[in-house]
């Protein structure tokens, strides 16, 4: 439960809308995965799956909607910039609209690992705080990109995290252009806000493994959870 709360706090996914657009993705991200709760209760898996893939589903879910606090503080701090014609916030997140129709069945590609290979959140994070400390959006894109390389070997496994990575991976390449926008308007910058969001996002990495690796056995069977339910996860 531990890492379920720890996720629920501080993950994030894909919306894009102009005024609310985390907390208006969280409340679609959620409407999305209750529906496909329903589909891997697919009487051509057995119990033992079904049972993992509820557990996996609803644990997600929970955790976007203990998400939804975060998200409308972080909605709150990014309105002074969208009212002066900055998308911040918005254009940073993996369009929902990306994710296909489910998949009952797909056969993994690349590598095919016998056991679970954990992504090394704590790692991924202290690199991120490091970087973050010298405002270094290039290392953190560096470190962000080797690590989506690596993974991308696997294309079929550590979905959640590739999903998460390449949502720290926009925000800090739009933050560069954000804070010309907002240079050449005259207005405050939001180089803050850009890498805030970063942090939050990097306080969740430890904690996806968990995620992850219940979802390994399933997909070591040819059953794409979370990879075909994230938009950031696997491009099928």
């Amino acid at each position: 439960m531990k890492y379920v709360l720890m996720l629920m706090l501080f993950a994030t996914t894909s919306y894009s809308m102009n005024g609310g657009c985390f907390e208006e993705h969280l409340k679609d991200a959620i409407k999305r995965n209750q529906t496909r709760k329903s589909f891997y209760n697919n009487p051509e898996y057995s119990k033992k799956v079904r049972k993992r893939a509820k557990f996996i589903a609803n644990s997600l879910i929970f955790a976007e909607k203990l998400s939804l606090i975060t998200a409308k503080k972080y909605d709150r701090k990014a309105e002074y910039f969208q009212r002066n014609g900055l998308t911040i916030l918005c254009d940073e997140l993996i369009d929902i609209n990306d994710i296909r129709t489910p998949l009952s069945f797909k056969e993994p590609e690349g590598d095919q690992p016998k056991s679970f290979i954990p992504s090394k959140g704590k790692i991924l994070k202290r690199k991120i705080k490091k970087a973050l400390k010298k405002n270094d959006l290039a290392a953190i894109i560096e470190i962000v990109n080797h690590k989506l390389d690596e993974l991308e070997k696997r294309p079929d496994y550590n979905c959640l995290m590739r999903n998460d990575l390449r949502t720290i991976l926009f925000i800090a390449q739009r933050a560069g252009h954000h804070e010309a926008v907002a240079k050449e308007k005259g207005i405050k910058s939001p180089m803050g806000l850009s890498l805030a969001l970063i942090k939050k996002m990097s306080v969740a990495l430890p904690f996806i493994d968990f995620f992850d690796k219940k979802a390994f056995p399933l997909q070591k069977e040819g059953i794409p959870i979370i990879c075909q339910d994230f938009p950031g996860s696997r491009n099928y």
